[in-house]
């Protein structure tokens, strides 16, 4: 029997093993890099929420939720925000199927002028003729500048 260092093919395995370990090692460097950066996006979520939002004096946000009403119209949404004389805006875009089950949700976006003074908001989106139980409130942070984010 030979021994297989003695094989013309040897030295070409041995350094494609070494090709191999290698590129393991830097694939596992990201994945873990990966993971990390998965963590720190749930916890940053979790202590947020999920209707918790950040924004800047002059920015605008998308927004989407589910439909309270089966074949809904744009004047069925009523959108307010609390304190009622902030500067804040909403626009309907319309409405659309979900991606997975098909039920009825309706898109929008948040407009903050550049006049917005810092504090809290809060948005409070409702369907006419739907139960009060069914409004869904967001709680929107408005910041003077990115730092202070």
């Amino acid at each position: 029997m030979r021994d297989l260092t003695s094989n013309p093919l040897w030295p070409y395995l041995k350094r494609a093993r070494n090709y191999q370990k290698n590129l393991g090692y830097i694939s596992a460097f990201l994945l873990t890099v990966a993971l990390l950066a998965l963590l720190d996006g749930l916890q940053a979520q979790m202590r947020g929420g999920s209707r918790e939002f950040s924004l800047l004096p002059g920015s605008t946000m998308g927004l989407a939720g589910p439909s309270a009403l089966k074949n809904p119209v744009d004047s069925d949404l009523l959108a307010r925000f609390s304190p009622p004389d902030s500067p804040l805006s909403f626009a309907m875009e319309g409405f659309f199927s979900g991606y997975w089950f098909g039920n009825g949700m309706w898109r929008g976006k948040i407009i903050v002028p550049d006049n917005t003074p810092p504090g809290g908001y809060e948005l409070i989106i409702s369907f006419k003729g739907a139960s009060a139980q069914s409004a869904q409130r967001y709680g929107l942070s408005i910041y003077a500048n990115a730092r202070d984010a």
